[in-house]
């Protein structure tokens, strides 16, 4: 009977089966996340500590966004900093590290337009996200460690 139906009805009433499969499970492992309120009860049995452990995570939350916004410095930033940089990778990150350890720490933001792979569209894509510091002490840093000599 349902071989009588053409190939795009037979396909049409697959997606619709496989659509209501999807939702049903999404639906189910929706209500499994979901706490019981005989749990909530015991997790924070009076509101106060409720209200805390609300504070205290959404105190940690604005911490992580500052940490996140705050500009890498370059003269000081390792591999894995480098790689949070929109645009950058292990490779541009790499080479980076290696202008830097040839020529010493950069006098500007303007001087990443050296490094081989960062153009005028890339460096102005990344300014406001990195900063130079050149302060007395001077930074090594290779792809997992970073060693500081004062």
């Amino acid at each position: 009977m349902i071989w009588r139906l053409s190939f795009s009805q037979r396909t049409a009433i697959l997606l619709l089966a496989v659509a209501f499969l999807l939702g049903t499970a999404i639906r189910f492992f929706q209500s499994q996340r979901a706490v019981p309120e005989a749990l909530q009860s015991q997790l924070f049995p009076d509101s106060a500590a409720a209200a805390d452990f609300r504070a205290r995570a959404h105190q940690v939350a604005e911490l992580a966004e500052e940490i996140s916004n705050r500009p890498i410095n370059i003269n000081t930033a390792t591999r894995a900093e480098l790689q949070s940089l929109s645009g950058i990778g292990s490779v541009l990150s790499q080479r980076i590290i290696d202008y830097r350890e040839k020529h010493g720490p950069y006098k500007s933001v303007e001087a990443l337009d050296d490094v081989y792979g960062i153009g005028p569209k890339r460096l102005e894509a990344m300014r406001d996200r990195v900063t130079v510091d050149t302060s007395s002490s001077i930074a090594k840093s290779d792809s997992t460690q970073l060693y500081t000599v004062k």
